[in-house]
């Protein structure tokens, strides 16, 4: 009984194991880009709203 426990845990670690490896990636943020200005590279986060160029004109 006890082997037959012992062989059912070495194989669940294995199964176990697999799904581990096979963990999804997380996405990609892409909520903005990388721009350089000046000689230093800076993070700028992407305006969603298309109205945000027409207000700052007015």
């Amino acid at each position: 009984l006890f082997l037959q426990r012992e062989q059912a845990a070495i194989l669940a670690e294995a199964q176990t194991d697999d799904l581990i490896k096979e963990a999804p990636k997380p996405a990609l943020d892409q909520s903005g880009e990388w721009q350089e200005t000046g000689g230093e590279i800076q993070w700028v986060a992407k305006d969603n709203n298309s109205d945000s160029g027409r207000d700052d004109a007015k």
